[in-house]
């Protein structure tokens, strides 16, 4: 094994241990401040209150409906959880799938070391370790962000197969619908891609053309859409009292 491998192993291991810490920091520090009391609320409204809610809200609703989803089988099996806590544990669980994709993904296809430069970094860039342990949508966010980036270059550089479409779009569509700036940062990813395709690759633009102009309304659909709610966005405060 060559001493970048080596070298890659040890960073990787190294933010795995910062993750793990931050999983043991979900469990201890419970402390939440404003608009993590307005995930509370949207979590403990009605389904048909939340969507009322959330569509004069500046965020969309994807986070809170996994949130409410992600509660179900907890009450089911533990009859005194903290909601918190779990919640905390659904912020997390983005920075665990990102380091699948470093020990998989980009490890394949760049090596260890950026694999472990990654795996270091994507925990403990400058307040990152504070959002991923916060009841809002913003690591959900970055991990669909990245994931999209990866399989975009998995299709230019590897293979333009209906799987990696099919999961490329996935994200990107759930990064418009879990925040506004993803959804930006999915439609600039995607639009470099298609202009890729358009000067290197047109039979995979021309095979794909119907599922991108699908998604590009989409995605222009929905940013502007959750842009211009921003744009006139009045905090309801009377949902906290």
């Amino acid at each position: 094994m060559k001493s970048d491998d080596k070298f890659g192993i040890l960073l990787f291991v190294l933010g795995l241990c910062f993750t793990f810490y931050l999983t043991y920091t979900c469990f201890h520090y419970i402390q939440i401040w404003g608009d993590e009391i307005y995930t509370l609320v949207m979590l403990n409204s009605p389904l048909s209150d939340m969507i009322n809610i959330g569509v004069g809200d500046v965020h969309p609703l994807l986070y809170y409906f996994m949130y409410k989803a992600f509660l179900k089988p907890v009450a089911f099996l533990i009859t005194n959880y903290n909601p918190i806590i779990v919640g905390k544990l659904l912020s997390i669980i983005p920075l665990y799938l990102m380091l699948i994709l470093g020990a998989t993904k980009i490890r394949k296809n760049f090596g260890w070391l950026t694999a472990g430069i990654f795996a270091l970094c994507i925990v403990c860039m400058p307040q990152l370790m504070n959002f991923y342990t916060q009841l809002r949508m913003y690591r959900w966010a970055l991990f669909f962000v990245t994931a999209s980036f990866v399989y975009i270059w998995e299709i230019i550089n590897n293979e333009s197969s209906y799987k990696n479409w099919g999961v490329l779009i996935l994200l990107t569509i759930c990064s418009v619908y879990t925040h506004y700036f993803s959804g930006i940062a999915s439609f600039i990813l995607y639009l470099f891609l298609f202009v890729y395709l358009i000067k290197n690759n047109k039979k995979d633009l021309k095979n794909g053309f119907l599922q991108q102009l699908y998604l590009y309304w989409h995605l222009c659909h929905g940013v502007l859409f959750y842009l211009a709610k921003w744009l006139v966005y009045t905090p309801d405060i009377g949902l906290l009292l």
